[in-house]
């Protein structure tokens, strides 16, 4: 009988069972018995911490190792650790002495019957690559506040109350030969895409606004239209008033729930220069209100106003953080990039030449040029066979293999073929 305690009591190290999660994910709930543990890998980079929530249904031992620490406890060895605590729930940021692999563990080592662990473990800042990191995928510019240091990372937040895209297109043919329902097989999107933060007394909201160029690139047409996505949860959802302006909610087999617009459209020849704003106009305790515009050489046209009715709103922002993901997982980032043309369509282009900018005005009035900048962002749409490219302090778009590591810094406009007679000048030296 104690040969049969014994063998119990050694089962976790010699037969451990163990639940392996890619780090910058989550699991909602793992059931973990008696002596059985679960893992994150994470590797971290030097200028970041290892970011840390769990919860669970009874206390369980957390524990935070290096390599060589976690290959003693996997092993059964008498090992130590960097952190330890036995809790049922936790949220706090660790320092490490450097950069390199880790171990997140939860050990139930406390409980005779099965724990229910949630657990989210995430290096932050959190890298952009996390999120991408090959073709195909929208390029152009994204602001993540992540700038990489020869391997040093360091993150800023940024509280914006407008985004202001820049673009002009010189070539453009993209095709794709099985483009989903709707979508047309030379069809093409650049986006600006930006995420609003909404605190009330009830908790944190999040929404992706998007202010669009559609481009039918075999026909030399356009369009322009706005987007906004609840990113509070993974699947986006609105009450039927909960958002108003000109457009309405519609339905996406795959994402829920959205509000879209659809304002000007016509015919584009070569160069195309166009400039879009997303700006946050109000915020008061039961409405947030958000304004999308574009100029196409004769001065802005606010073409949007769109009301988000929330209750109990206690401040709105635009927002870029590098330390934290909305509630349903998301980035707050900011990005002008190309992809397919909606309906989360891939598509190859053919030919490209774009040269973009992005410009921010803070919440004090001043306009600021966000940089470093990487060369990619984050929507649905995605393209394939196009990279970004510094050149002279401007940022082209051109057909090749993007290398996503890369980053770039953006102190000039593009050159925009508009009307000298509408007398518009850009906020920063071109």
């Amino acid at each position: 009988m104690k040969r049969v305690i014994l063998l119990i009591l050694l089962l976790p190290f010699l037969l451990p069972q163990a639940t392996v999660v890619v780090a910058g994910s989550s699991v909602d709930s793992v059931s973990l018995p008696l002596g059985h543990y679960m893992y994150y890998k994470v590797t971290v980079y030097e200028g970041q911490a290892i970011q840390v929530e769990l919860k669970a249904s009874a206390p369980v031992k957390l524990m935070l190792m290096d390599r060589q620490q976690f290959e003693a406890f996997s092993q059964g060895k008498s090992y130590s650790t960097l952190y330890s605590q036995v809790t049922s729930a936790l949220s706090r940021t660790f320092s490490v002495p450097s950069g390199g692999v880790y171990y997140v563990v939860v050990y139930n080592g406390e409980s005779a019957f099965a724990v229910q662990v949630s657990l989210t473990v995430r290096a932050v800042p959190i890298l952009p690559t996390t999120y991408f990191s090959s073709l195909p995928a929208p390029i152009g510019i994204g602001y993540f506040g992540i700038e990489n240091d020869s391997g040093i990372i360091h993150g800023t937040v940024l509280e914006y109350r407008e985004a202001i895209g820049y673009a002009t297109v010189y070539s453009i043919l993209a095709y794709n030969a099985s483009p989903p329902k709707g979508v047309s097989e030379y069809g093409a999107s650049l986006q600006m895409n930006a995420v609003l933060i909404v605190d009330t007394v009830h908790g944190t909201y999040a929404y992706w606004l998007q202010n669009v160029v559609v481009f039918i690139t075999n026909e030399s047409a356009f369009y322009i239209m706005d987007n906004v996505w609840n990113y509070t949860g993974s699947t986006s959802a609105f009450a039927s008033n909960s958002v108003t302006g000109q457009g309405k909610i519609y339905t996406s087999v795959f994402h829920g729930l959205f509000y879209a617009y659809r304002g000007a459209q016509g015919s584009y020849s070569l160069p195309f220069s166009v400039i879009l704003y997303t700006r946050l106009d109000s915020v008061s305790p039961n409405n947030v209100t958000v304004s999308f515009g574009y100029n196409l050489g004769r001065g802005t046209v606010w073409y949007d106003n769109v009301t988000i009715h929330q209750g109990d709103i206690t401040s709105a922002v635009l927002l870029v953080d590098p330390f934290i993901t909305t509630p349903g997982g998301h980035p707050y980032d900011l990005d002008l990039v190309f992809g397919g043309q909606s309906c989360g369509e891939w598509t190859y282009f053919e030919r490209m030449n774009a040269s973009l900018a992005l410009e921010v005005v803070l919440l004090n009035g001043t306009s600021v040029i966000p940089n470093p900048l990487y060369t990619f962002g984050i929507t649905g749409e995605r393209a394939d066979n196009l990279k970004t490219v510094e050149l002279n302090g401007r940022a082209f778009v051109t057909v090749g293999e993007n290398a996503f590591w890369k980053q770039v810094t953006v102190s000039r406009l593009p050159e925009l073929y508009f009307n000298a007679e509408t007398g518009w000048r850009p906020n920063f030296n071109a």
